[in-house]
This record gives C-alpha cells, sequence and structure tokens, in this order.
C-alpha cells in the first residue's frame, strides 16, 4: 500500500482546499500543517522517489540495429530509502528561544531540551516519530500569545518505496538511434495532471569501429526529459544523460551497464486565504498568521547513479532488469515487445553471413 503516498500527495494538496482550473490552488488560513521550508524538507524524499522512478528505464542495451522498428515497453521501479532521508531540519516558530516572550521544553530521546535554538531534526514523509515543542507564552498580548505549542507532521515508516510504473512506446531508426516516449493525464478535481517524457539514445561506437560486429557489443550515449504539470499551482520536470555499454550473446541474452547524471526541480505554489484578514489566525508561525503564500521548491537528494543489469529476448519479447546505486539505490524491471523491424539490417545481414561461414567450417 506505501505505493498509493503518490495519490496521498495530491489528496493532501486537496485537503481542506478550494481551487480553480485558471487559479492557484487556495488554502484555508486554518491549514497550518506545513509552512513552506517544512513541507519542502517534509517531501524532498519523496520527489527524490519520483524523480528516480521517471530517470529509470531510458535504456536497456547499447547496440541498436540500423533499421525501423517500433514497440511498446513496461516497466516497475522501486527504491531503498536510506536513514539519512528519513529526518529533515524543520523551521521553528521564530520567537521559539526568546524566554522574554516564550519558553519552550522538547522531549527526544527520554530527555527534556528548554529553550532550544537550531537543529530541529524531525521525520521526512518517510521517517517515524515526529517530537513537538511545548510552550508557554510569557505575554498576555497578541502575538507572543500566538506562540503556543506546535506539532509537527508524522512519518510513515517507510524503507522501501514503489516508483511510477511506466509505459513507454519505442522508435528504432536507420541512424543506430532509439527514441522512447511516454505520456499519460490523470484528471485530479477540476484539473488534471499531464507526465510526458523523451529518450533520445544514439549508438556512438560505430562512428570510431570501437568493437567488432562479431563482438556484439554497444556503446551509446542518451539524454531524456520528462515533465509533471499539474495547473498553476504545480510544475515538476527532471532531466538526464549519460552513456551505457553492452555485450549480448547469441542476439538473445546481453547484460548492460551505465551511469548517468539527472536532476529535477520544480515547484508548488499556494495561496492562503485572507479575504477575513480581521480575524487573526492563533499560530506560532509568522508566515501562517500572516496568511503568506505557501511556495515548496521541489528537488532532489540524487545527482547521478551507476546501474547494472540483464536482459534477455525471446522471440518479440525482451524481458530486462537492474540494480542502481544512486542517493536512493533503486531496483527497475520491464518487458519490451517489439512489434516489428522494417528494412534490411546490415547487423542481419552480417548474421546470415556468419552463419554461412560457422556452417560451412563445421562441414569441413
Amino acid at each position: 500500500m506505501k505505493q498509493l503516498l503518490y495519490i496521498g500527495l495530491w489528496i493532501f494538496f486537496q485537503f481542506s482546499v478550494s481551487s480553480q482550473a485558471e487559479d492557484k490552488i487556495t488554502l484555508s488560513r486554518e491549514f497550518n500543517l506545513f509552512t513552506s521550508k517544512n513541507l519542502e524538507g517534509y517531501l524532498k524524499p519523496l520527489f527524490t522517489s519520483i524523480g528516480e522512478s521517471i530517470n529509470s528505464n531510458v535504456f536497456t542495451t547499447g547496440n541498436y540495429k540500423d533499421d525501423w522498428s517500433i514497440g511498446i515497453d513496461i516497466s516497475v521501479s522501486g527504491m531503498f530509502i536510506p536513514n539519512g532521508q528519513t529526518t529533515y531540519d524543520a523551521e521553528r516558530p521564530d520567537a521559539f528561544g526568546d524566554t522574554t516572550i516564550v519558553k519552550t521544553a522538547e522531549l527526544r530521546n527520554g530527555k527534556i531540551y528548554r529553550n532550544v535554538v537550531g537543529n530541529n531534526s524531525q521525520p521526512t514523509i518517510f521517517g517515524g516519530q515526529s517530537n513537538g515543542i511545548y510552550a508557554a507564552p510569557q505575554n498576555h498580548r497578541y502575538p507572543d500569545t500566538s506562540y503556543k505549542s506546535v506539532a509537527y507532521v508524522e512519518g510513515n515508516d517507510i524503507s522501501f518505496m514503489s516508483g511510477i510504473p511506466t509505459i513507454q512506446f519505442i522508435f528504432g531508426f536507420p541512424t543506430r538511434t532509439q527514441i522512447r516516449f511516454r505520456i499519460i493525464a490523470v484528471p485530479m478535481g477540476d484539473n488534471s495532471v499531464t507526465y510526458w517524457g523523451l529518450t533520445a539514445s544514439q549508438n556512438v561506437d560505430r562512428f570510431f569501429n570501437l568493437f567488432k560486429p562479431e563482438e556484439k557489443m554497444g556503446l551509446s550515449a542518451h539524454f531524456a526529459y520528462s515533465a509533471i504539470n499539474g495547473g498553476p499551482s504545480i510544475s515538476l520536470s527532471t532531466w538526464n544523460f549519460g552513456v551505457h555499454f553492452s555485450k549480448s550473446w547469441n542476439n538473445s541474452l546481453s547484460l548492460y551497464a551505465g551511469f548517468q547524471f539527472e536532476g529535477l526541480k520544480g515547484k508548488f505554489e499556494a495561496v492562503r486565504d485572507t479575504m477575513n484578514m480581521d480575524n487573526y489566525v492563533d499560530n506560532p508561525f509568522k508566515e501562517i498568521r500572516d496568511g503568506a503564500p505557501l511556495t515548496v521548491n521541489l528537488a532532489s537528494f540524487t545527482a547521478f547513479r551507476i546501474l547494472g543489469g540483464v536482459s534477455y529476448k525471446i522471440g518479440p519479447m525482451e524481458i530486462h532488469g537492474d540494480a542502481a546505486w544512486a542517493s536512493q539505490p533503486i531496483l527497475t524491471f520491464g518487458i519490451t515487445f517489439t512489434f516489428g523491424h522494417f528494412g534490411r539490417s546490415k547487423d542481419d545481414e552480417w548474421d546470415e553471413q556468419w552463419e554461412k561461414d560457422r556452417l560451412r567450417l563445421k562441414e569441413n
């Protein structure tokens, strides 16, 4: 059920929310779960998982034929969540630590800490139990009276996270080029979420005659770009580029390996309802009291990955799987169906000639 966090994320954005297709999401002023900084830290590991799953399965083997082809690939992925991504340094209300305004106490690991400033470790969405901060206002006037106890959102104790399933069309070209394309649109309330991605891979070893045809090896470079758009409030894009190498045997079993640099950027923006500013919000965070917009820069911990995998072809079907080292180690599995090759490939001609020569030598 952990994969439902992706759906839950969108439900969270809709909670206590009213939205029009042409407007940003509007939060009621009572929505006091997060400030911008705390929501950013809480969700960063989740967007790391989203980015890693989007940047997966952009290649398998690196040796492309010089003909036209078309196919479809279906793959799934999953990430192992490291301990370093289960907590973040949360924001404290600005007056906490000033004992003339408020006195605070927090219980951590069985020990009470009073009037602490600085580091405030809290769980991310993948973490565990949060630590509340108990507060006693020292004055009886606003805004000092608003500096009351504050709670932080709990994590979900997740050590393995399912990725976004991927369905993509694969097109091969006589230039030994492969294009992978994916697109999906999902309705979400008054808006829709659109996700698309494009990957281009080019076989480069043939330019330099690095390998002999009979060696069944290939070296290719790839670049990919993907984007998710959920209306005016959320936008996200990912990219990656790298190289990959493969070695095949009997045109069926292949081993492949590669590395890539990758990144994610985006923004979530929501406005708070300020129509009733005369009615102050009793909240210790100034951002929420003032009705300031909620602005979250979306980012990923992952900057690169190194991977190795294996694929096996059975007729028009290729089964593949790989493991990668990244900020969240990741496993990917998939099946590719090739509907057909069109045009005469020099590789096929070479294979036929090689088989004839092998049989002739065997007869002699």
